[in-house]
């Protein structure tokens, strides 16, 4: 290989690599329009061709950290999405964690995020949903004169319970008032 063949050969690996983190810097950016359901597709997608990229040698530290900041956000919205489907309407799909749970165990890999405030979210998540459950004991309670296969005594443990951390616990101290 002469002197001019490989000066070419750097110039075109030098435009492919400059195009690849263009591309892969235009697909994160376009993440946000996708929905959950084809988002993990795409995901997938710009982790291998960020992947790709470092097999070529090319730096692609700070588009791997856009793509962490952006699953970090996404992640929270998630959280945040999920306690108001919660408030909203109780049933076993809203009160399902396995998504949250599965991704929150693959970001607590990630050495570049805030792990005390992911723990943080995912406990806020997890207290609505015991004070959701509180809340159905409560009501059944309420609604079943005194035939309910809850008793009062656990109830008003879980209650003291989810009030010691600071859980908004209003509706159900109405129900008991009542009781």
């Amino acid at each position: 290989m002469t002197k001019v063949d490989f000066i070419k050969e750097m110039e075109r690996k030098s435009d492919y690599s400059i195009a690849l983190v263009a591309e892969i810097g235009a697909d994160i950016e376009k993440l946000n329009e996708y929905p959950s359901t084809v988002l993990n597709n795409k995901l997938e997608e710009v982790n291998i061709k960020i992947d790709y990229a470092r097999e070529q040698w090319i730096n692609v530290d700070a588009l791997d950290k856009q793509l962490l900041d952006f699953r970090v956000v996404y992640f929270e919205k998630n959280i945040d999405r999920k306690i108001r489907d919660i408030r909203e309407k109780w049933d076993s799909f809203s009160t399902d964690l396995t998504r949250i749970e599965s991704e929150y165990t693959v970001l607590q890999r990630e050495e570049w995020i805030d792990h005390e405030k992911l723990a943080k979210q995912v406990d806020k998540l997890k207290m609505e949903v015991k004070r959701g459950q509180l809340l159905l004991k409560v009501k059944d309670i309420a609604q079943s004169d005194w035939t309910s296969i809850y008793n009062l005594e656990d109830i008003q443990w879980e209650y003291l319970s989810l009030k010691d951390k600071w859980v908004d616990v209003d509706e159900i101290e109405e129900i008991l008032f009542e009781i």
